[in-house]
């Protein structure tokens, strides 16, 4: 059979009009895979405490402490993470002894301790007049660090300076750990106390005590997980924006010792 040229051409055209049209079925055909990534927040858990006293300041024995548990060996006396009242006396020095523990199962964290010190403008006064009568022994003024003993500061390294709140009448120090911590997954990690103990200046007068009522010492422990920062003043800046935005989260514990004159 001869098929002439005209033939010719209206045949290729038809095979590209079905050609065309295969090729659009197939592209309606094909498919599409895509890979989603599931992110879990890193679970950190930590706790602050200190050794427990009685009403006169005394550290307060632990009738079951075990001095041959290796988790004990340390505490011999009872520990609290609520509010411990000291007497305010001239002179007077207690055990208080604020120790951060992560616990087990923790991602890596950066971790801070905050000092907060009520009666600000009280203690500022009573300074004042103690510079005034004994210029000697108080020429720097209120200086906190002075009336602690045995303070960890080669581990708890002091970050900036003390602030002042005017609205709350307080000071408020920071005092964040040389490095991140991360606990094994078993056991808890308890870190070295921020100090020992505290004590009052032996000059203070009844006078000074009137001033200070309802005067209280604040440990605030915090925590935040290193992944996703490059260093610890990236992470301390996201984690205070957050306490700015949201007042009520806080990724910490807190504890308050309370000192009745």
């Amino acid at each position: 059979m001869i098929i002439g040229k005209k033939s010719v051409i209206m045949l290729l055209c038809a095979l590209m009009v079905i050609s065309s049209a295969a090729f659009g079925t197939v592209a309606y055909l094909t498919d599409r895979a895509g890979l989603t990534n599931r992110f879990t927040v890193g679970n950190v858990d930590i706790a602050v405490d200190e050794t427990m006293v009685d009403k006169d300041g005394n550290p307060v024995s632990n009738p079951d402490y075990d001095p041959d548990d290796p988790d004990e060996a340390d505490r011999p006396n009872l520990r609290t993470e609520s509010m411990n009242e000291y007497p305010l006396v001239p002179g007077g020095e207690y055990t208080k002894d604020p120790t951060m523990t992560i616990r087990a199962g923790s991602a890596e964290s950066y971790v801070r301790m905050m000092v907060t010190i009520s009666n600000a403008s009280q203690i500022e006064a009573i300074f004042a007049d103690l510079k005034d009568k004994h210029p000697q022994d108080y020429a720097d003024g209120f200086v906190p660090g002075a009336f602690v003993t045995e303070r960890n500061n080669a581990v708890w390294i002091r970050t900036g300076t003390m602030t002042r709140d005017e609205t709350l009448n307080t000071y408020t120090l920071e005092f964040r750990y040389f490095k991140p911590v991360k606990p094994g997954d078993a056991e808890d990690l308890v870190l070295e106390p921020l100090f020992e103990t505290i004590r009052f200046p032996g000059d203070l007068t009844n006078a000074h005590l009137s001033q200070l009522t309802d005067f209280f010492i604040d440990i605030d422990g915090h925590a935040i997980q290193t992944i996703g920062f490059d260093n610890a003043d990236e992470a301390w800046t996201a984690f205070d924006a957050q306490l700015t935005a949201d007042a009520t989260t806080n990724d910490g514990a807190g504890d308050t010792g309370s000192v009745k004159p």
